[in-house]
């Protein structure tokens, strides 16, 4: 079966019943981010909700149902703010290394606002599959295709060496996504207690936008 052959799960519903759907899509991504999709029952997941197992079924039909309800919803997300933000940030008009240093410090804002999102991410792609095709077509692909032009501009302009760019962009958010996961332990090793605005700081340092600005 195609992975977009998968029965898709229905749409939000609103007023009272919204609650339940949004509860268990809350408790859904947290426990596919911890414990992967065969590593928690729909049960767990519905308790940790609050709400019985039978409103998965009601809702999703089904836990692969309910996981692509996550994915779908997470793209949506993604789709009317990040990639909308991203392409407005990314107009022409405005100086190619303020565009580049303004896209990337709303990628780790993004990074840093949903950690569940990474760990739900991080786990998937290491299981090949139909779930993979899936979360690559709908929450994978949209990013590469807004942000991979402007990779490929800010390279032809010499602003970042020449590499491919879907690899420069799946390691740019693997890097960012350490980074983040990783500052207690920078803090450890003497790299000192950083926010996300020092984060931003160091990374526009790193790559020294400013001698372009």
């Amino acid at each position: 079966m195609s992975p977009l052959a998968l029965p898709r799960s229905p749409g939000r519903p609103k007023g009272a019943d919204s609650s339940c759907y949004d509860g268990l899509l809350t408790a859904a991504l947290s426990s596919f981010a911890c414990h992967g999709f065969d590593g928690v029952s729909l049960r767990t997941i519905a308790n940790a909700a609050g709400f019985n197992v039978s409103m998965v079924s009601h809702y999703f039909g089904s836990k692969i149902g309910l996981w692509q309800a996550v994915v779908d919803t997470i793209a949506q997300d993604h789709q009317d703010t990040l990639l909308e933000r991203l392409r407005v940030l990314n107009a022409p008009a405005r100086p190619l290394a303020t565009r580049l240093g303004d896209v990337l410090d709303v990628l780790l804002d993004r990074l840093g606002e949903r950690p569940e999102i990474i760990m739900f991410v991080t786990r998937e792609i290491s299981d090949p599959g139909e779930r993979l095709d899936y979360l690559v077509e709908r929450l994978l692909r949209p990013g590469v295709e807004v942000c991979v032009p402007l990779w490929n501009e800010a390279m032809d302009a010499g602003l970042l060496r020449r590499v491919n760019p879907v690899i420069f962009h799946m390691g740019l958010f693997g890097s960012l996504a350490m980074i983040l996961a990783s500052r207690p332990i920078v803090a450890r090793l003497g790299g000192g207690d950083m926010g996300i605005e020092q984060l931003k700081a160091e990374i526009h340092r790193g790559l020294n936008l400013g001698q372009f600005i």
